[in-house]
């Protein structure tokens, strides 16, 4: 008769059996994508820890933070760039040569400086008054030139295709004229001028003359001249007494923003088209 006997059991583990027969057929590639997200995690564990140290150890030295909105001043303001309004408009097709359109353009700026008092700031409205509804500001402005005392003038070049600017100066007629002239000078400033603080310690430099005027105690005097004017662009331009002739000046106006037309003293830009 044959005999048996009884397996031993614990010399065999069935779990680890099944378990590596289970591993046996995972797919390989499964076992690759883990290999590969295990490798990507890493990475960005790494890119992070290394983002974190350059943020907290690297010092901001070669970049300025940009003001917040709420503290820009008005000097900020006007220093801003002024894109162009009229994007496109030099593709529309038009007559050559360009229909003679032109039309007035009065100074965003009239401001006395005073060289015997260099930090002297005149009033830049000083025609304001108090009324029912308010601080009433009319657009008027003096143009005050003496020995000593020269005014600066500044326009906006503005609309498109409008870049032939004619600067005109009318000069009154001044019984004590003997034989003084105004000196017209183009100055070296390309932004509006803030008048709460222009004085003579502050002024632009002068670029180049462009003319004397002979003050004539006849009759009013109308001079005028040509320049090119880009649009957006700010002229800046002083009128001083002449020292070329000797004699001393004496000669002031006010000029009214809302007049129609100049009947014999002001200074104004006529524009012209150029396409």
């Amino acid at each position: 008769m044959n005999s048996y006997s009884a397996l031993r059991t614990d010399d065999v583990d069935t779990e680890s059996v099944e378990s590596k027969d289970s591993a046996s057929h995972i797919p390989q590639d499964l076992k690759k994508r883990s290999s590969f997200g295990y490798w990507a995690l890493a990475i960005c564990v790494l890119c992070t820890a290394i983002n974190l140290v350059t943020t907290f150890t690297v010092p901001f030295s070669s970049t300025t933070p940009a003001k917040p909105m709420g503290s820009l001043t008005a000097n900020d303001v006007r220093l801003l760039r002024r894109p162009s309004q009229y994007i496109g408009l030099e593709k529309v097709v038009r007559p050559s040569p360009p229909e003679p359109k032109s039309f007035w353009i009065y100074p965003i700026v009239l401001a006395p400086i005073d060289s015997e008092d260099e930090s002297k700031v005149f009033d830049d409205d000083p025609k304001r008054y108090a009324s029912q509804i308010g601080t009433i500001t009319p657009e008027i402005r003096r143009v005050l030139v003496t020995d000593t005392i020269s005014t600066i003038a500044q326009f906006r070049a503005i609309d498109f295709g409008m870049e032939s600017c004619e600067l005109n100066i009318l000069i009154p007629a001044v019984s004590s004229a003997d034989g003084a002239a105004i000196s017209v000078y183009r100055v070296n400033e390309t932004y509006a001028l803030d008048t709460r603080t222009l004085s003579y310690g502050t002024r632009p430099q002068r670029l180049q003359k462009l003319s004397d005027i002979p003050i004539n105690s006849d009759d009013n005097v109308h001079w005028h001249r040509k320049f090119a004017c880009p649009s957006e662009s700010v002229l800046s331009f002083e009128l001083a007494c002449s020292t070329a002739t000797g004699h001393s000046c004496n000669l002031e106006w006010w000029q009214d923003k809302t007049q129609s037309s100049m009947d014999n003293s002001g200074i104004y830009i006529v524009q012209h088209a150029t396409i």
